[in-house]
């Protein structure tokens, strides 16, 4: 079966009217670089079909001609990896869609030419990494005690040494209270929390690095990180500071 495929012309003007950065406007990935050698640069950039190339791909309409197909206006510079995203899911990653990512991705690269980059606001990203990470630790706390809490070996094995579990008491001690039912309140709310505090982000990083820590050989693990809707640890360890 034959193909309407871009010409070379038709796939660096797609490219460069978007600066050679991936359309898809979650991803926004550079798409070309320097090789090692000098005079070559790699490219993971790729000229997709709106309308499918041929009879039977993704989102393809046979009105079109095959000049139609070809042209510019039936193109979509994006990555690798989000030119095969739309294609293995054409009713989600319709024609109206990525012709809106397009325009938005055209209309971005023509108001950033000339333009420098905001310096990157490394503070900012900081605080904002402390106060994901004490309410992820709040979350953790608040899913095993309370009416989620079984068993009071349970803790143990999700958050540290079964054969000692006087510190993650004291841990949780330190971000708040329980009462009679073992119920969970932090001292202070995550919509609350000030990244100033550093007593309450130490303790809060060590329950986030026992939960990552804990024993996955444990044959209950699974079922009861799935019993409390918990996240997968590997999930949270970005949260910690470096």
């Amino acid at each position: 079966m034959s193909r309407d495929d871009f010409s070379e012309q038709v796939k660096n003007a797609v490219a460069n009217r978007v600066g050679r950065i991936c359309s898809n406007i979650d991803c926004r990935a550079p798409t070309s670089g320097p090789q090692v050698d000098p005079g070559k640069v790699l490219n993971v950039g790729v000229a997709a079909h709106i309308t499918a190339a041929s009879e039977g791909g993704p989102r393809y309409d046979g009105s079109l001609s095959t000049e139609q197909r070809c042209a510019i206006e039936n193109a979509i510079w994006l990555c690798q990896n989000c030119a095969k995203l739309v294609d293995n899911d054409p009713a989600r990653y319709d024609v109206d869609l990525l012709r809106a990512w397009k325009k938005i991705a055209e209309y971005e690269a023509l108001h950033n030419i000339g333009k420098t980059k905001p310096r990157a606001d490394f503070a900012a990203a900081e605080d904002a990494r402390a106060r994901q990470m004490y309410a992820m630790a709040i979350h953790l706390l608040r899913r095993v005690c309370g009416k989620f809490f079984n068993n009071n070996n349970i803790p143990v094995f999700l958050f540290g040494d079964p054969q000692n579990n006087r510190p993650f008491w004291r841990t949780v001690q330190d971000l708040g209270e329980l009462d009679g039912r073992a119920r969970f309140t932090p001292y202070t709310e995550p919509s609350g929390f000030q990244v100033h505090d550093g007593p309450s982000l130490k303790a809060a990083a060590k329950i986030i690095r026992g939960y990552i820590a804990a024993p996955t050989s444990y044959p209950d693990y699974e079922r009861v990180r799935e019993q409390y809707e918990l996240p997968d640890p590997e999930e949270v360890r970005s949260l910690l500071p470096e």
